[in-house]
C-alpha cells in the first residue's frame, strides 16, 4: 500500500511539473481565478504584462490590475463561463493600469475539480493588436475602393493628350 501511494504521489508531482513547464514556455499569458474572481495562478508571461511578480498578483482581482470598465467586463465574462460551464473565445481590449491599450485574443474556460464542480475560470490570451489594426486598415481601404468604384461607374470618360502636352478628359 505504501509503494502504491508513493507511485501515485510521484505521478501527481510529474503531472504538476508537466503542466507548469507547458504553461511557462507557451508564448501566451495564462491565469486562473477562483469563484470569487481572485487570481490563484499566473504564468511568467502574464506577470510580464503587468511588470509584477506572481506574489504581487495572486490574491488580487481584476479591479486591482485593470481600469474599472474593463475589470467589470472581465468579471462578467468570468461569471458567464463559470455559471454556464461554457468557453468564451473573442478578441477584446486589454489595458493594465498604467499600461498601453492592446487587443488580445482571449480563450476562457471553466476549471473543474475531480467531482466535476466548477471551481474557477482559466484564461489564456495573446496580443493580436497588429493583426486587428491591419484588418481595420484593410476594411477602410476596401470601403474607399467601393466608394470610388461606385462613383466612377456612373461616369464614362476618355483621355487624349493635346498638342501642348495637356491631358484632355471628355
Amino acid at each position: 500500500e505504501l509503494i502504491e501511494r508513493q507511485r501515485a504521489e510521484q505521478a501527481l508531482r510529474d503531472s504538476e511539473a508537466l503542466y507548469q513547464s507547458l504553461v511557462e514556455v507557451m508564448p501566451m499569458s495564462v491565469c486562473r481565478k477562483d469563484l470569487a474572481g481572485r487570481f490563484i495562478f499566473v504564468n511568467q508571461r502574464y506577470c510580464s504584462e503587468f511588470n509584477l511578480t506572481p506574489e504581487e498578483i495572486i490574491g488580487k482581482t481584476d479591479f486591482d490590475l485593470h481600469p474599472r470598465e474593463l475589470a467589470e467586463k472581465y468579471q462578467q465574462d468570468d461569471r458567464a463561463v463559470m455559471t454556464g460551464g461554457r468557453t468564451i473565445e473573442q478578441v477584446e481590449e486589454h489595458e493594465p493600469i498604467g499600461g498601453r491599450r492592446v487587443y488580445v485574443q482571449v480563450f476562457k474556460s471553466p476549471v473543474y475539480n475531480a467531482r466535476s464542480e466548477v471551481t474557477g475560470v482559466q484564461t489564456v490570451f495573446w496580443d493580436v493588436t497588429e493583426h486587428k489594426l491591419a484588418a481595420e486598415r484593410l476594411y477602410a481601404s476596401e470601403e474607399r475602393y467601393r466608394l470610388i468604384s461606385t462613383v466612377i461607374s456612373d461616369y464614362t470618360f476618355s483621355t487624349a493628350v493635346q498638342p501642348d502636352g495637356r491631358l484632355r478628359l471628355s
